[in-house]
Formats: C-alpha cells, structure tokens, sequence
C-alpha cells in the first residue's frame, strides 16, 4: 500500500495511490468503511475498471474487476480547507498497458476527482482516445455490523446465490451468504442499516451490487464477513458505458452517515 493522510475540521482521509483506492474516511461520525486485516483488495472502496467482475456477459478477462485497481495514480492536485479536502488523481494507459487483460483498452484514461468533508463524494471519468466499452464500479466496503438491511428502489434483480432473476423493490436483508445485482436500482437514494448506523448512498450510475460471502473467506480474515457490507455503486452488465473517440463518461456516488442515539 502507498497510503497518503489528508485532515480537515470535518473529517480524515485516508487514500492508497496504489488503485487510486480510498482507504479509510472518517467524521465526528465514525468510520465510513470497513478495512480487512489481510487484504488491501477488501478494505476501503476499490475501483472497478473497465471491467467488473469478470467482465461483461460473455466475456472472461484475467483478472477480477479489472486493471485500475492494480496500478499507481498520480495525484495531480490536492486542497485542504478547513471545510474539507479535494483530491484530483489520474491513471493514463500506460500504467497499465503491462497488465494481463490490458488488450482493448488502449485508448482509454482516467481521473477519480475526490471530496471529503462531512461526506465522501467521489466521481470517476473515462477519457477515450478510442471505441470501447466500460464496466465501472465504486466496490465499497461499508463499516457496518450484521445483520444489516439496503433499501433499494425499483430494480431488476439478478441473484447469483440463488440463481433468479425478478423484479424487487424494499429492503433487502443481508445476514447471509449474498452476491446480487440491482439494475437500475441506483435511481433514488439506497439506504444501508446495521446496528446504530444508517449510511446514504446517492449514486449518479443506474446499477447496485450487494455482497457479502456470509461465511468465513480466505481472503479475509476470520470473522471479518460479520463487519461489513459491501453496496456496489456503478455502471455494469447490461449498463456498460460505450464510448467513442474523443468521449469521456462519468460515474460518481456521495455517502453520508448517520448514527442512531
């Protein structure tokens, strides 16, 4: 990890060049997000790009989430106030033009824009120099007990743990084993409850991922799985960004907390 510490009258970031991944965020508060004690790849919210999971349907790429996260943004600009902190980073082609999976997309950059202040907003633009498409996600980890509930919107739902698809609008409980897609659920606020803590999530992008292995991980450390809730705020599947030459595109997403007395 390369991790760099920005602080403000309202908050304290934490920001991981390496991924271009914020790593820890928080306020008066509390923490925003969950940070495993084996994994970087688990910890914080990082970037999805330009492929989610293991690409768009129909496709399998190398590596998991894409190439993004795997490589080290320069931070073009940083401003500190005592209000709050804005980040600007930038990931050009090359950075990742040795990376498995790295065929195709030649011609795109990209630049996260981050500002942290009583909440956490971030937007993540695509820069193309060529035609390609784009699968985008913000895989945030959420610092927040099980059992926990999102509150999603109208949505088509596609369940991987139970392998269904359907409509759903409501509350969806997590307290399990969950890995499920909500296209188009991103179009109102999403609301995330665990214990005393009520997350809001505005996100720009249509899509909604919830997950959580609900079971002790490898990859995690034991007992982790019960600390946090992954919502997954992006662009994906059928939703994939498609641009031409000369097009840039854009999702962002603002979190806010709340804690019950």
């Amino acid at each position: 990890m390369s991790l760099r510490t920005y602080t403000c009258d309202k908050s304290k970031l934490v920001i991981d060049t390496l991924g271009g991944r914020v790593h820890s965020f928080q306020t008066a508060a509390g923490e925003f997000l969950f940070q495993s004690a084996l994994s970087a790849d688990h910890s914080g919210i990082p970037l999805c790009a330009p492929w989610f999971g293991k690409g768009q349907i129909g496709s399998v790429h190398p590596r998991t989430h894409g190439l993004v996260k795997h490589a080290e943004w320069e931070i073009v600009s940083e401003r500190v106030t005592a209000a709050e902190i804005e980040l600007e980073l930038a990931l050009a082609a090359s950075a990742v033009a040795e990376l498995p999976g790295f065929a195709g997309y030649e011609g795109l950059a990209y630049r996260l824009f981050v500002t942290a202040g009583q909440t956490l907003k971030l937007r993540l633009e695509f820069i193309a120099t060529q035609e390609v498409s784009v699968d985008a996600a913000f895989h945030t980890y959420f610092s927040v007990p099980l059992p926990a509930e999102v509150q999603i919107a109208q949505a088509t739902q596609r369940d991987y743990v139970a392998g269904t698809e359907g409509r759903f609008a409501g509350v969806f409980p997590v307290a399990g084993t969950r890995d499920s897609v909500f296209l188009d659920g991103g179009s109102e606020p999403i609301l995330l409850r665990g214990g005393d803590r009520v997350f809001t999530i505005t996100s720009s992008a249509p899509d909604v991922v919830v997950w959580n292995p609900g079971r002790n991980d490898e990859r995690i450390a034991p007992g982790e799985w019960q600390q946090f809730v992954c919502v997954e705020t992006g662009a994906v599947q059928d939703h994939a960004l498609n641009l031409c030459a000369g097009e840039t595109a854009e999702i962002s997403v603002e979190i806010a907390l709340a804690v019950k007395e």
